[in-house]
């Protein structure tokens, strides 16, 4: 299913506020902020949330100066998360949600404030290699497994199920006749950051 949307072409004026969800370095996270030019859509980071207490990305986030929070089971109850991150979301004003590694699934109270704005990255080409277990390494070496000629990154809604959201925008890329899992995931690291932007520009473009 796609979300069949043109994408903005312009600055978007005025800019996107993106609350990020993150588990660990959050790099997607990082290179967002630090891509602010030639780029099609403004963001102003406006929370991050991670469930880990040591995850790197809380140092971006403080060199930033963006707010962040830790919420899981230890810091706020288990009966408690998914209603502590849809407040931190609203009060912070988030117009959409960004889930840059963030590994756990996103509640029902969170899905349903933020229909249509929760943006989450796949490392293939949708709906190929998708579906629960089929992340990290193990996208690549199945489409390197699976002899296919072409892969990429897909930036789709989040819903309660795992990669069938609607997408929002796909880059592909050729793959090479010596392509091993490691080059791919490489190269498809490369893109994620431009695929986030374009779908949050085409988000944006529906304001």
């Amino acid at each position: 299913m796609v979300l069949d949307l043109s994408l903005a072409e312009a600055i978007i004026s005025p800019p996107v506020r993106v609350g990020f969800l993150a588990s660990h370095n959050g790099t997607a996270f990082r290179m967002m902020l630090e891509r602010q030019v030639d780029t099609p859509v403004r963001i102003i980071p406006a929370v991050l949330i991670t469930n880990n207490s040591g995850a790197a990305c809380l140092g971006v986030a403080t060199q930033y100066n963006v707010p962040s929070f830790v919420i899981n089971k230890t810091t706020v109850g288990e009966e408690n998360i998914d209603r502590t991150i849809c407040d931190s979301l609203t009060q912070h004003k988030a117009d959409c949600v960004v889930l840059a590694g963030y590994m756990k699934k996103i509640g029902a109270e969170t899905l349903r404030a933020f229909s249509g704005r929760i943006l989450n990255s796949h490392p293939a080409l949708l709906p190929k290699f998708g579906g629960q277990g089929m992340y990290g390494r193990h996208v690549h070496e199945a489409v390197i497994a699976a002899g296919e000629t072409e892969s990429g990154v897909t930036v789709h809604l989040a819903n309660e199920e795992y990669d069938t959201g609607p997408i929002v925008t796909q880059i592909k890329i050729p793959l090479s006749h010596d392509e091993s899992a490691e080059s791919l995931e490489d190269r498809i690291k490369t893109l994620e950051v431009d695929a986030y932007l374009q779908a949050i520009a085409t988000l944006a473009d529906l304001r």
